[in-house]
């Protein structure tokens, strides 16, 4: 009857964790969607602003490449930080794997998508090189470096 009981206990712990995590899973989900509908209006307005500087004297198709380059470029910017001090390893395969465990640690709400991480620089030894990290959105990175 007592292992019965702590079965039931357990199972029942089991499903509150479940419970917890599905509703961290909907928030994150939740943020993502913010996000993207705050980039979407932005590149729309951006677009719109270039459109209408166009029709004065009609954009090329060189000219609205370069516009969206340089959206998508400034954008990539935003999204990016750089980390130092996160320790070098010979092959550093799991480089990604640290560094959202870094992330996680540095009590961010709601642990942002690293979309890319590589170290910058050359290997030099007894030194560590930086990471570049480019999370998923501008308002990640902008919460990281305020947390930092």
């Amino acid at each position: 009857a007592v292992c019965v009981e702590k079965l039931k206990q357990e199972q029942i712990e089991n499903r509150k964790r479940m419970l917890n995590l599905q509703e961290e899973l909907l928030k994150s989900k939740d943020e993502q969607v913010e996000v993207v509908q705050k980039t979407v209006e932005t590149e729309i307005r951006s677009f719109s602003d270039a459109v209408k500087k166009g029709c004065e004297g009609r954009m090329t198709s060189t000219q609205v490449k370069a516009a969206v380059k340089s959206a998508v470029m400034e954008d990539d910017k935003k999204r990016a930080v750089m980390v130092f001090g996160l320790g070098e390893g010979p092959a550093d395969d799991h480089l990604k794997v640290k560094v959202e465990d870094m992330l996680r640690v540095s009590c961010l709400a709601g642990k942002p998508t690293v979309n890319d991480c590589y170290r910058i620089g050359t290997v030099k030894e007894g030194a560590e090189r930086p990471v570049k990290v480019i999370l998923g959105s501008s308002e990640a990175a902008a919460t990281f470096l305020r947390n930092a």
